[in-house]
């Protein structure tokens, strides 16, 4: 079975969709004890939020154009750096 360009094209934006995944999983899990403070949210309620993104884009993305789910997957990577940058703020190493 020869290899296509489609192929390679799918497993590209696979690669891209797992990457963005784990870094919007991982800014909200750095965001979290901040969010939990200033919304008074409790365990469930901060889950939830996790949960309807995916559930959102996939409702998006059933209405068969795709700008308007790359806009919104691209507004909440930006939401999660910038929590990233203000919530962190300076990154030091760690000293040994």
């Amino acid at each position: 079975m020869q290899a296509t360009n489609r192929r390679f094209r799918i497993m590209g934006l696979l690669f891209v969709t797992v990457v963005i995944n784990y870094l919007d999983r991982s800014n909200i899990s750095i965001a979290a004890p901040a969010l939990k403070e200033e919304f008074h949210l409790d365990p469930v309620q901060l889950g939830l939020a996790g949960i309807l993104s995916p559930i959102a884009i996939g409702f998006l993305l059933k209405a068969g154009d795709f700008r308007l789910p790359l806009v919104f997957i691209a507004i909440i990577e930006a939401m999660g750096v910038f929590s990233y940058i203000f919530v962190v703020g300076k990154l030091e190493r760690v000293k040994e």
